[in-house]
């Protein structure tokens, strides 16, 4: 099933691009028995940001209205992603996703297996096993900055 293959193919296209970036140096062991050195752990607990990692944290957490405050920050596990997947790759899936999680749309709902399979490629290429989640992102930022300059508290160009 291309769902089940899907994961370690992006893994694959994740580390192929990132293995020439200088971030990415001490995150890889190399290996003599292996073709593709392996990931390591980072030092740290990723976070990462977007729909489709916000969507499947609140379909992990079964919440029947989608609530910012409880998936911020939230932490998803491989295990998670893949459980989420799962369920919607099933015959039916996404209909009973859709009944079951009246705030999802049909348009995220339908693309959000093949959005699993990236999220699980990522986090195998870097080799990691859980993620922070978060439902702030750079607009966020943005108008947090632009509200503190008005105030005489911005940073940098916004000041």
């Amino acid at each position: 099933m291309l769902v089940t293959k899907l994961p370690s193919l992006l893994s694959q296209m994740v580390y192929d691009h990132s293995s020439s970036q200088p971030w990415a140096a001490p995150l890889v062991v190399s290996s003599s028995s292996s073709p593709h050195p392996a990931p390591r752990a980072p030092p740290f607990l990723p976070i990462f940001t977007g729909g489709t990692v916000t969507t499947v944290a609140a379909m992990h957490q079964r919440l029947p209205e989608y609530d910012r405050a409880a998936v911020h920050l939230s932490v998803l596990h491989v295990r998670d992603i893949r459980e989420v997947m799962q369920r919607l790759a099933a015959p039916g899936g996404v209909e009973a996703a859709l009944r079951e999680f009246p705030w999802l749309t049909t348009s995220r709902a339908a693309t959000l297996v093949c959005g699993c399979a990236g999220l699980v490629g990522v986090m195998e290429a870097l080799g990691v096993e859980s993620m922070a989640v978060s439902d702030a992102d750079l607009l966020d930022g943005l108008l947090e900055e632009t509200l503190a300059a008005g105030n005489g508290q911005g940073r940098g160009r916004y000041r």
